[in-house]
Formats: structure tokens, sequence, C-alpha cells
């Protein structure tokens, strides 16, 4: 626990830092309080340097889905990216085969801040 415990405190002012929240209290908590800690116990570790991306995704899907103890140990990292790989080639023949597209209108936040920043340069 002690371990990850500076990670815990970092992160928020990171995040902070960066402008991924504006600074305020949600539900009496600051948002650059330390986050809270939940270990999970009994769940598969990496066992090299080369599947990091494979168990991230695996372990966010857990997550969203509230099944992190289910996750299958050892996490076989081949199966698990070919499937990956096929649930992507699936959506893309879907969107191709459905004939919709990407929402055109998307701007991801770093686009809309660029553009706010060159619009008050512009103003100048």
């Amino acid at each position: 626990m002690a371990d990850v415990q500076p990670f815990a405190c970092i992160i928020p002012h990171l995040l902070a830092r960066i402008d991924v929240w504006q600074l305020s209290v949600v539900n009496g908590v600051e948002q650059i309080d330390p986050l809270p800690i939940n270990l999970v116990h009994n769940i598969p570790q990496q066992d090299n340097g080369t599947n990091c991306g494979v168990f991230v995704i695996k372990y966010a899907e857990h997550i969203l889905n509230g099944n992190v103890q289910e996750m299958p140990n050892p996490l076989e990292a081949t199966i698990e990216r070919t499937h990956l790989a096929a649930m992507l080639f699936k959506y893309g023949m879907d969107k191709c085969n459905e004939g919709y597209d990407t929402n055109p209108d998307f701007v991801s936040r770093r686009e809309r801040k660029a553009r706010k920043v060159a619009k008050k340069k512009n103003a100048k």
C-alpha cells in the first residue's frame, strides 16, 4: 500500500495541471485530494515488458463491467490480443457495411483548446 500512496497523491495534481478537470469540490471532496486506493488481490500480473497494453485494456474492460475478480489468471495475452484485433476488425466492417460514419462534428478537447488559443491571438 505504501508503494502506491505517492501516486495517489501526485496524480490528482498532474490531472489538474493539464486541465483534465476544473478544480472544484465534488461531494465535499476536492479533486486534488489523494485518490482512494483499492487493492485487488488474485488478479493476473504482467510477467514481461511487452503485454502492458493488453493488460491495461483488459483491466479497464473488467473494471467497467464490475468484474475485476473474474479476470482469467493467468491472462493469455496472445489470445486477448487476437480477440481485440477481431473486435476492432468487426467494428470496422460493421461501420463500412452499415454506412455509418464517425461523428464528423467531434472535436477533441485538445483541438478545442488550440482553437480557443488561436482565436484569442487573432483577436489581439
